[in-house]
This record gives C-alpha cells, structure tokens and sequence, in this order.
C-alpha cells in the first residue's frame, strides 16, 4: 500500500482541515481537527434550539457573530433584530421569531457558531 500526503486545505471555524492524499494512486480525503489551532482550543459545544419551541431563537448558518443588538432583559416584537451573523461574505440578520422578553443570549461579537446553535430564548 502506498500512501501520498497531496495537500492540507484551511482550519475551518470549527478548528478542523481537509487533508487530501493518495492511496495506491487513488485520491482520497478527509476532515481531521488540528488541535494546535486556535479555534480547535477555543472549540465551544452550544445548546440547540429546539425546532419545537417558538421562544427558541437558533442560528440558521454557519458563520461569525458580528454584533449582538438585544441585551436580556429588553422588550423585542417579531421581526426584530436580536444579532447580526456573517456567512460566506454576507451579512444576515438574526429576527425574534415572537414578541417578548429576552430571557437569555448565548452569544457575544466574534463568536462563531454552527447551523441550529441557540442564540436567544425568549418569554
């Protein structure tokens, strides 16, 4: 069996890179997590919104939070801003899905989170 290293893609937020490499001439890759990276050693696992719960406000990408617009404690209608994620160059809004209190924020400029990650509930 011969195994040829071809090339070691970029960390992704996660912290993990795509290695490429050929066995017996046939090209094959995978992800791996780099643990000397720095977003492999600040890796956060997030709750999950729950899909069921209408007072549950998740992450619809993955991406980078940008601002944070709510505190806890502030009066938000549906439809407004809670925070701001960039994904893929773009900026997207993150809405209340219902009116009411923010109970919780689980997120802070420069966090980076994953598709379904919680980032608000409200009351």
């Amino acid at each position: 069996m011969f195994v040829k290293l071809t090339a070691i893609g970029h960390i992704d937020p996660k912290g993990f890179r795509r290695v490429f490499f050929e066995v017996n001439g046939q090209q094959n890759s995978f992800d791996i997590l780099d643990r000397n990276s720095n977003q492999a050693l600040n890796l956060v696992q997030r709750e999950k919104a729950d899909p069921n719960n209408i007072n549950h406000v998740g992450c619809s990408m993955n991406g980078l939070i940008v601002d944070v617009v709510k505190k806890v404690g502030e009066q938000v209608s549906k439809g407004d801003p809670i925070a701001v994620l960039s994904a893929m160059k773009m900026e997207t809004v993150i809405s209340a899905p219902v009116s009411g209190t923010i109970k919780s924020l689980n997120v802070k400029s420069g966090d980076a989170v994953v598709s379904q990650d919680l980032i608000a509930t409200i009351e």
